[in-house]
């Protein structure tokens, strides 16, 4: 059975993040593939040693404006370890850049020429993986939207609803499906997500 260690910013409490974890964790297992999952930071390396494959499954590490500007050189090096390894690579449904510093879109193109497949997420990454000289990628969709969960809402709760565009998908066409319920509609980023801003 082949062993996948999943990787991303997972065990610090983002919602988002986690389910992403879950959602390709599931999706690994039923098709037979023995899943683990890095949240100790200090044991990385033996955790990379013990598996198959290092999939950074779904997120957005491969960035440098957060984590003060160390994301992507941190999470590139787990990469880099795992072909020193002789281990597969793989980087399914990421949100890559932005990445300002020019030291970092050499790292990240030195790491996706390493990388045995890359998916990204949305249009912006893909376009920042053809400036930078990537061509053996593909452009898919967030994990998210494979994500099957049952959402019990009982009577007289309110439930917060993010609605942005989506392929033909509207968000006007949303907010018709949840006609009679009391729903806070929240947007995340202003300007494309349905409703008023912070």
């Amino acid at each position: 059975m082949r062993k996948i260690l999943l990787a991303g910013y997972y065990g610090f409490g983002n919602l988002g993040d986690e389910l992403l974890a879950r959602t390709m964790a599931k999706f690994l297992t039923e098709r037979g593939f023995q899943i683990n999952i890095i949240k100790k930071r200090s044991s990385f390396w033996r955790q990379i040693r013990k598996n198959d494959c290092l999939l950074f499954a779904g997120g957005s590490v491969f960035q440098d404006v957060s984590g003060r500007g160390f994301s992507l050189l941190y999470y590139a090096f787990w990469g880099f370890v795992a072909k020193l390894l002789g281990k597969k690579l793989f980087l399914a449904a990421q949100g890559i850049g932005p990445v300002a510093c020019l030291f970092d879109r050499y790292i990240l193109r030195v790491l996706l020429r390493c990388a045995d497949f890359i998916s990204v997420r949305d249009k912006r990454s893909a376009e920042l993986l053809r400036k930078i000289g990537c061509k053996h990628f593909q452009t898919g969709v967030d994990l998210l939207f494979a994500l099957k969960a049952k959402i019990y809402v009982k009577s007289g709760q309110k439930v917060a609803v993010n609605l942005r565009p989506f392929g033909h998908f509207r968000p006007e066409q949303g907010v018709r499906i949840l006609t009679g319920r009391d729903v806070v509609y929240v947007p995340l980023q202003n300007g494309v997500d349905y409703g008023r801003g912070m």
